[in-house]
């Protein structure tokens, strides 16, 4: 994961098929993949529920996802620290984790768009590659 999103703005979402909000937040999920890709953004989708690839390459082909994702996750997530989901994190290019938030309902994908736009478009004092993130649990603060 980290050589993934290492010098790039990124979404992780810790995700499964049988959670309901993760479900829905997931066509959400792949509309800002589209629309930022081209800008830097790189956005993960970590199946914490460590389902079949069977199961998840059904919904995403159900539903059209074209977003990257990971599968049999949860030693991801267990580093992550994460209790509950969905649960998604957005990181800057230095691999900060700059903002997190649990659950999904609809409307909240715009909040992470502007975000989005905020990071892609600041000058960030480190212009080449980040640092990876910590093997420790994630820094936890939020920004907003």
């Amino acid at each position: 994961l980290d050589e993934v999103i290492r010098g790039r703005v990124a979404v992780i979402s810790f995700w499964g098929v049988a959670c309901g909000a993760c479900r829905e937040e997931a066509t959400h999920l792949t509309a800002l993949y589209d629309r930022y890709r081209s800008k830097g953004l790189v956005v993960v989708a970590v199946n914490g529920y460590d389902e079949g690839k069977d199961v998840v390459e059904r919904f995403a082909r159900e539903k059209g996802l074209t977003h990257p994702i990971c599968l049999m996750g949860s030693k991801i997530a267990e580093k992550y620290t994460v209790a509950s989901y969905p649960v998604t994190y957005l990181v800057d290019r230095t691999g900060t984790i700059v903002d997190y938030h649990l659950g999904f309902e609809t409307g909240e994908e715009a909040l992470l768009g502007a975000a989005i736009t905020r990071l892609l478009s600041a000058r960030d004092e480190a212009r080449g590659p980040g640092r990876a993130l910590p093997d420790a649990a994630p820094d936890t603060r939020t920004k907003r």
